[in-house]
């Protein structure tokens, strides 16, 4: 279904990119909730290539659709890749929005997982990138909670983010602090068979297995 959705928006809307882009930043939003990582991948491609040619290369659109390309490439770790655009993305962010945005939190979000996944390659620079990995996601933490609050879904999984840096750094008692915060914030917000709660715990007892 979502296929020929997206192949009736190139027909019936080709006249209208700004409305096409709209669709498709969903439909690659819809595809990244089912993990079709893939077919996420080639939605947001060609949103990509439809931002340029009708904004050009420094407008917000560019900057949104250089952030799925990359959280796509994250998942299916085509890491380089992702890396490149992520960056690109976080910095048309902060230059077209500001650094303090949920637009540039989620390009950080992306950013910290790649990262972190470089580290576990055992790449050349290890260290660095996971160094800079706690603090790109510090960074995000700082922003959500500035603009949603403390008790927000998005402090939750910035929250884990920095559990599983921490964790990969070797600081399991500092990891599992972070990891009881974010399962206290979704204890508030959601009932006991909510997934994100089923994960926090599942995460906090991997950490704890690991001690």
């Amino acid at each position: 279904i979502l296929d020929r959705t997206a192949e009736r928006i190139g027909v019936e809307l080709k006249d209208q990119p700004a409305v096409q882009i709209e669709l498709r930043l969903t439909l690659a939003d819809i595809y990244h909730s089912l993990t079709l990582y893939k077919n996420m991948e080639d939605m947001a491609r060609e949103n990509l290539r439809l931002a340029r040619a009708t904004y050009g290369e420094e407008h917000v659109t560019v900057a949104d659709a250089l952030c799925q390309v990359g959280d796509a490439l994250m998942h299916r770790r085509m890491l380089h890749e992702a890396e490149t655009l992520t960056r690109q993305s976080l910095a048309l962010q902060a230059k077209l929005r500001g650094r303090e945005t949920a637009e540039a939190a989620a390009a950080l979000y992306t950013l910290s997982a790649v990262l972190r996944f470089q580290w576990s390659t055992g790449v050349a620079d290890a260290p660095a990138r996971l160094a800079e990995a706690e603090a790109v996601t510090r960074e995000m933490l700082a922003t959500r909670r500035k603009l949603f609050g403390n008790e927000h879904p998005e402090v939750a999984k910035s929250l884990d983010s920095l559990s599983a840096v921490l964790r990969n750094q070797g600081r399991p008692a500092e990891a599992e602090a972070v990891a009881r915060e974010s399962l206290t914030l979704r204890k508030k917000m959601f009932s006991g068979d909510h997934p994100d709660l089923t994960r926090s715990l599942q995460f906090l007892g991997e950490i704890l297995a690991d001690q």
